[in-house]
């Protein structure tokens, strides 16, 4: 069995997420979609040491 990386798990998680968001046609759901996906997005960045990719999602 393959080894599971939850962080790059989360990467993907985040990805996806923010995706969902820009199908979504109500705007609240939308809002809240895309933070969750730009908080895992902060929290995979942190978790790599890319600082910049998390500083892009907590200014979003």
């Amino acid at each position: 069995m393959e080894n599971i990386n939850l962080v790059e798990c989360l990467g993907y998680l985040a990805s996806v997420l923010v995706a969902i968001s820009f199908l979504m046609k109500s705007i609240n759901k939308l809002r809240f979609v895309n933070m969750v996906g730009s908080i895992c997005f902060v929290i995979y960045a942190v978790a790599i040491h890319a600082i910049p990719v998390a500083l892009i999602n907590l200014t979003g």
